[in-house]
Formats: structure tokens, C-alpha cells, sequence
């Protein structure tokens, strides 16, 4: 899996005495406060396929049952495919009556009429390996899935990046608090105070072709990457 690190973001800087700074050091403390901000970007290894089957018979037994064999042989079928149990889960299941409108007989009311059941039945799956995406799909519409919900792209080493992204914003942080502390002519002191804030997931293209996905279906998937941003509020004690 192809690994970047950037380290971008922008600093805040306050010789100041803190009243926020104050709730967790002593009160009338100086303390310099600095944003620190980097990036952690990685190839998409994990597919989060929403899936299902709908199924409309006469009677709600009926269209429950139809809908409860299909997903017992897409069930099977994945689970065939090498996807494990733990990454499959129901997500969905609904039944309604299907109404018409029926041309009311004089001094009858125009009520609907229920004409059937309509049954869904949703599974999640995790696939691990995004060449394996295209096959499955196949798999699933061969066995009767005709719900397709989303599809989603993660990274099995999540925690790992954000970890990568917090260490990089913590430098960063440092770095800046450095440069303005000599600028202002004072001594850093403990770090009092540490604030996350996750900046979210941002999907993008690559530029290559090597992430696309073909199976014998007309199914193309891109890959890109997934960038993760972590920022750091950081507060240090002005040292005597």
C-alpha cells in the first residue's frame, strides 16, 4: 500500500495570560498556544458493500419468505467467496402492503386496495481486498441481490495513520512553538493542555489507473486514496 505524509495547517500564536489556559494550570500563567495539523494519505484496501433483495408476492408471508431464500444463497455465496462471518451483517429488514387505487362502486368509499407485500432484506459487507469487489458482485446478482444501497471505501490500518497524523501534527506543533517562542524571546515550559480535533476523511483520485477494478460485469471501481487530517491544539507554559 502506497504510504504519503504531508504536514500542512496554519498556527496560533498568544503570549498571553489564558483563561481557558487557567482551568487546567494555575491561574495568571502565560501560555503559548499553537494549531498543529498533518495528513496521513493511504490506498483503500476495505469495501463496504450495502446489499439486499426486495421481494413482492401476494402475501406478507410469501414475500418474507422470498426474500429471506435469496439472502440465504447471497449468505452462501459470500461466505464461499472467502468473506468472513464477522463481516457480514443484516442491516435492513422491512415488509409493506402494496396498494392500488380502486374505482370505487357508487356510495362505496374510495379506499386502496392492498394488492401484495413488498419484503427488503439488507446485508453489509466488509470485502477485504478490493480486487475481489467486482467477483462478488457478480456473486450476489447471480444469487438474486436486486438492492444495491452504496458502497464505501476504508483502510484496515486506520488507527495507524491517525496515529502517524497526530505524531506529525504533534512535530508540527512543536516546530511552530519553537519559532515563535525564540521570536518572543521566552523559554517553553510543560505542555499543560492537548486538544484533537479530527479533521475527517477526504477521498481523492491518484492520478493512476492502478486501483481500477474489473470483473467479467461491467463493474469499474477507482480506488484513489483516502487522506486523513488530524489537528492539535497544544498549550505550553511560559517558562520563568
Amino acid at each position: 500500500m502506497r504510504v504519503t505524509l504531508a504536514i500542512v495547517g496554519t498556527a496560533l500564536f498568544g503570549l498571553t495570560i489564558s483563561t481557558a489556559a487557567s482551568q487546567v494550570a494555575e491561574p495568571n500563567v502565560p501560555t503559548l498556544v499553537v494549531v498543529g495539523e498533518a495528513e496521513r494519505a493511504g490506498t483503500p484496501d476495505i469495501a463496504i458493500l450495502s446489499i439486499g433483495v426486495v421481494a413482492e408476492r401476494e402475501t406478507a408471508g410469501m414475500a418474507l419468505q422470498a426474500a429471506s431464500a435469496s439472502i440465504r444463497d447471497i449468505i452462501a455465496r459470500v461466505r464461499g467467496g472467502g468473506v468472513e462471518a464477522r463481516d457480514v451483517q443484516t442491516s435492513g429488514l422491512s415488509l409493506h402492503p402494496k396498494f392500488a387505487r380502486r374505482v370505487p362502486e357508487a356510495g362505496s368509499e374510495d379506499r386502496p386496495l392492498i394488492v401484495g407485500y413488498i419484503a427488503s432484506n439488507q446485508l453489509t459487507l466488509r470485502i477485504r481486498g478490493l480486487d475481489r469487489v467486482g467477483r462478488l458482485l457478480d456473486e450476489v446478482v447471480s444469487s438474486g441481490s436486486n438492492d444495491l444501497r452504496g458502497l464505501s471505501l476504508d483502510v484496515a490500518d486506520r488507527e495507524q495513520l491517525l496515529d502517524e497524523a497526530r505524531r506529525g501534527a504533534t512535530e508540527d506543533a512543536k516546530r511552530k512553538a519553537a519559532v515563535f517562542a525564540a521570536a518572543a524571546g521566552v523559554k517553553l515550559g510543560d505542555i499543560i493542555n492537548v486538544q484533537e480535533d479530527s479533521l475527517g476523511v477526504q477521498s481523492r483520485t491518484t492520478g493512476v489507473r492502478s486501483g481500477m477494478l474489473e470483473s467479467a460485469s461491467p463493474v469499474l471501481l477507482e480506488a484513489g486514496e483516502l487522506a486523513f487530517r488530524i489537528r492539535l491544539r497544544i498549550t505550553w507554559r511560559i517558562a520563568p
